[in-house]
């Protein structure tokens, strides 16, 4: 990649800490669902970061989508 350029990444983001909502369940389920079936799991926000940072490259905006809640 070029020194400026960018890269948009489009991926659920899982909450720090679970907890009882419907968002919160249906990441659940995706992440018990990419367990199983691709040896992956669902990553919070700090998690991507951190992911990226070793890329050398940084996280300048997290954007909500409509119709979905974090």
């Amino acid at each position: 990649m070029a020194p400026d350029a960018r890269l948009f990444v489009i991926e659920r983001i899982a909450p720090e800490r679970a907890g009882h909502s419907p968002l919160d369940r249906s990441v659940a389920r995706a992440d018990l669902n990419m367990l199983v079936s691709l040896s992956g799991r669902e990553r919070s926000e700090a998690q991507y970061r951190a992911l990226f940072a070793t890329g050398a490259l940084e996280i300048r905006e997290v954007i909500q989508l409509r119709g979905s809640s974090r």
